[in-house]
């Protein structure tokens, strides 16, 4: 294992001001001022969060146009499908969606592409089918943003398009009907928003604008205020910085998990032995998120959207008890690779010192758990890491999945050699990508 570099930072001048303004411990004071908050103000809103300082949904940038398009398929009883990504992020944000557009009585699905035979993103096929299926406007969560093709496809089947999205925009964009996306403006108070985040705001700003009052409805409080709790959960899968109004929704979300009026909630806690639990973030990140990852990483994502949105008992039992099956499944599969890609680093003296990456492939990796593997090579090894799983098939198509170290931009990195590559996707610290299996 490599050696630990640690820096630690010296006593602020401000720690003393800062203390006594909050009346905290200077410790507290410090830490604050390490993670950049160095005001009274912003100090009291990261350490006592309030849902009323929460940035009003309209003020996202692409949400008006939104809302908009989607007002008239509401009123028009135009046939609505959420497209959603087939992580944690994705799903819990096709959830809040659904939800809201089922109180509105539309007629709504949902479609997860399968991680494997589909990869991520929009695609043609699955456009193809939704156009003869039926569907009028498709909304996407936590992908589309690089999905130019795809889009245009789209519109020459008669389907409009709302991107709803976090990852990082190129200098065009596709031609949506609306792209509601926090990057789009640099004004903007959030910039690390998570995709679920992101469909809360358009979900939240759909509610306003079906309700009669100044104050949200009963029926639909009630909902934005259980939908806290998925968007927490995929705020904190996605592993977004957990402040501002992100550590606001967080913090309200877990408060509220543990006595959610979903039943899907319920029987994923109660699967993962968490029943009475106080739930914080590890309990996320380690214990509810893995399991509903397992869905799309060994099976069908579509699975882990059906149990949050379900209101059976009984069914949101059986998906939960199957989904930590899966898990410990997936598990089993992690430490095989894991265990493999280190010997591999070792054997070829990939951890030397004037290494400054490592990629590796292999014919029998799981492509849904390379991800996972990729993060763990990081944390042992220190270096960007790009696993790859290359079946012997006819395709000649392998996929990858990457994950970087701070200050190594991954996506820029994998930019700079796209041209060996089919398709790549990602952000500063993660990517996936397609590549053909002779050019690995």
């Amino acid at each position: 294992m490599q050696k630990k570099h640690w820096a630690v930072r010296t006593a602020d001048d401000r720690c003393a001001e800062l203390a006594k303004s909050l009346r905290v411990s200077p410790l507290v004071a410090q830490v604050l001022i390490n993670r950049q908050i160095t005001d009274a103000k912003t100090g009291s809103h990261f350490l006592t969060p309030k849902l009323t300082d929460l940035i009003d949904p309209s003020k996202m940038p692409g949400i008006a146009p939104a809302v908009q398009r989607l007002r008239q398929a509401i009123t028009s009883k135009e046939r609505i499908t959420i497209y959603g990504d087939y992580d944690v992020d994705g799903i819990t944000g096709v959830a809040i969606l659904w939800q809201i557009l089922k109180l509105h009585g539309v007629d709504v699905d949902y479609y997860i592409p399968h991680r494997i035979d589909e990869g991520y993103g929009l695609n043609a096929e699955a456009i193809e089918a939704l156009a003869k299926s039926g569907t009028r406007l498709l909304v996407t969560v936590d992908c589309g943003i690089t999905a130019f093709e795809s889009v245009e496809l789209a519109g020459r089947l008669g389907l409009d398009v709302i991107i709803t999205d976090h990852h990082q925009p190129g200098c065009d964009l596709p031609e949506a009907v609306a792209i509601v996306h926090p990057a789009l403006e640099e004004s903007y108070p959030n910039q690390d928003s998570a995709g679920a985040m992101v469909a809360f705001k358009l979900a939240w700003a759909v509610a306003n604008e079906f309700n009669s009052g100044r104050r949200l409805e009963p029926r639909l409080l009630e909902h934005m205020l259980s939908a806290t709790s998925l968007a927490a959960m995929g705020t904190i899968a996605d592993i977004v910085d957990l402040r501002g109004e992100n550590r606001i929704l967080t913090s309200y979300g877990l408060r509220a998990l543990p006595d959610s009026r979903l039943s899907g909630i319920q029987a994923l806690i109660e699967t993962a032995g968490l029943t009475g639990q106080k739930l914080d973030s590890f309990h996320i990140g380690f214990r509810l998120a893995p399991m509903l990852n397992a869905a799309g990483r060994m099976g069908h994502a579509r699975l882990a959207v059906e149990l949050l949105t379900s209101d059976s008992p009984v069914r949101s039992m059986q998906i939960a008890e199957y989904l930590k099956e899966q898990n410990t499944q997936r598990q089993q599969c992690d430490r095989k690779i894991f265990k493999q890609a280190s010997e591999m680093i070792v054997g070829r003296g990939l951890n030397h010192p004037d290494r400054k990456s490592i990629v590796l492939s292999s014919e029998d990796w799981h492509t849904g758990v390379i991800g996972i593997v990729a993060s763990k090579v990081v944390d042992k090894f220190y270096r960007p890491t790009i696993m790859i799983n290359a079946p012997d098939t006819d395709s000649g198509v392998a996929q990858g999945s990457g994950r970087s170290v701070p200050g190594f931009c991954l996506l820029s990195a994998i930019k700079a050699c796209s041209q060996n590559l089919l398709s790549f996707g990602g952000h500063k610290m993660a990517c996936g990508l397609t590549i053909e299996t002779d050019k690995i």
